[in-house]
């Protein structure tokens, strides 16, 4: 009885790894997020981006230009006559564009903040060290 028990609750409360499901196919570009549609696009424009980072596949966290579906280096191209904040094409093959629909906005992530945060630090340093160099230089108080 207590060996059937135990075998109950391992089963029960057993949790296999197993992969995020999406619902739909996705791209992530300047902070939007676009469902990729089966519509094929002919009139493309010039590549505003590229996926660079995949979604995380356990948890399904993303940041910054991600996909669900398609690898890193993916293009985004922009459809001739339809703003991107509407739609943009996706190459799902080489010349083959797929039309992906702005569907949100995407989440903000604490990559993103920690960027911003470093990208800051970074300006106010450069701003620091360039203002210190100058008034070193300077020839204020200086007698000739």
């Amino acid at each position: 009885m207590k060996r059937w028990i135990l075998i109950v609750l391992l089963i029960t409360f057993a949790s296999p790894a197993q992969s995020l499901s999406w619902s739909y196919p996705f791209v992530v570009h300047d902070g939007n997020v676009y469902e990729v549609t089966e519509e094929e696009v002919i009139n493309v424009g010039s590549q505003i981006g590229e996926v660079n980072r995949e979604t995380e596949k356990m948890t399904g966290d993303y940041s910054g230009d991600a996909s669900n579906v398609y690898p890193v280096g993916t293009a985004y191209v922009d459809i001739i006559g339809l703003p991107t904040d509407i739609a943009i094409a996706v190459e799902t093959a080489p010349g083959q564009f797929q039309k992906a629909v702005y569907t949100q906005e995407a989440p903000y992530t604490w990559t993103d903040a920690a960027m911003n945060t470093f990208i800051l630090i970074t300006i106010t340093a450069a701003i620091y060290l360039v203002g210190r160099g100058i008034l070193r230089n300077s020839t204020y108080g200086s007698s000739v």
